[in-house]
């Protein structure tokens, strides 16, 4: 039992196929040779090849990081808030805004503002949701470049602009749908840079660009329970609610992981088992 490049969990390399197949899964694509992985199916855990894991099987990916304990950063926190701004050459005053938010996220978001970032100030005029009193930074690859920064941004985009899935008050997905138009657009790039900046990091969200003729929408997919977990905790400071973020599941099949490995003299590889280093990625 061994780790390959990509941290999949495998048991041992098919030589006799030399031939590169392109691996994707819900989160997080790859080329690999084929060889025979773990996966878990129909409530146990089986060995098969690589090349024939299907849609409904899960794929073992064990990293070796420290378990996440983050705090937001201010940063971050300001520029997910001053993502969109204007110039009103009428007024001339300058400002940030909050694409399609109406009345009854007011109080919520205030309250956020009011924590974080107390000079600001948030009101409706005009049907426009403007921000006040943020620094008006430009998103690029250079303004965040920390993994603590990143999920920060991202956190608070989900505050924004996100909508969550959840199953008897377990969260299961958070969904980002961020709105670029006009010269915004070209920063749909930038979601795919910090999403190769947190695979580093054993992280994984899901990016991808649904483009018209008016504006591009970057909608961004989380479903990783340890960056689920983080988020609620983040969340438990600043409002009261009834979803959970839950590693049960992954609990579960660390144990099940632990005892597959030491029922076949995988002792020393099941010392490195730990429920937050385990991602479950689904074909």
């Amino acid at each position: 039992m061994y780790l390959d490049q990509h941290n999949i969990i495998c048991l041992w390399q098919t030589e006799q196929n030399p031939k590169i197949f392109d691996i994707q899964t819900n989160v997080y694509s790859f080329s690999s040779q084929d060889k025979t992985v773990l996966v878990y199916h129909k409530n146990q855990i089986k060995h098969m090849q690589l090349k024939d894991v299907s849609q409904k099987m899960i794929l073992y990916y064990l990293h070796k990081h420290p378990e996440l304990a983050l705090q937001i950063d201010a940063e971050a926190f300001s520029l997910a808030f001053s993502l969109f701004s204007w110039f009103d050459e009428n007024t001339w005053e300058s400002y940030s805004f909050l694409y399609k938010k109406w009345q009854q996220d007011l109080p919520f978001l205030s309250s956020v503002l009011q924590k974080y970032l107390p000079d600001a100030t948030l009101g409706l005029d005009w049907y426009i949701c403007k921000v006040r009193g943020v620094q008006d930074v430009a998103l690029d690859w250079k303004t965040l470049r920390s993994p603590s920064q990143i999920l920060s941004f991202l956190y608070w985009l989900a505050c924004v602009y996100g909508t969550r899935q959840e199953k008897w008050w377990v969260l299961q997905t958070i969904k980002i749908h961020v709105p670029l138009f006009g010269i915004y657009e070209s920063q749909a790039t930038v979601f795919v840079w910090f999403q190769e900046v947190l695979l580093e990091r054993g992280l994984f969200y899901a990016v991808r660009k649904n483009e018209n003729d008016d504006w591009t929408i970057v909608e961004i997919t989380i479903t990783d329970q340890e960056l689920l977990t983080q988020f609620v905790k983040w969340h438990e400071s600043l409002a009261t609610f009834t979803w959970i973020a839950t590693n049960d599941l992954v609990e579960y099949h660390a144990k099940l992981l632990v005892a597959y490995a030491q029922d076949n003299w995988f002792a020393n590889f099941a010392c490195n088992i730990h429920p937050h280093c385990i991602k479950l990625l689904k074909k």
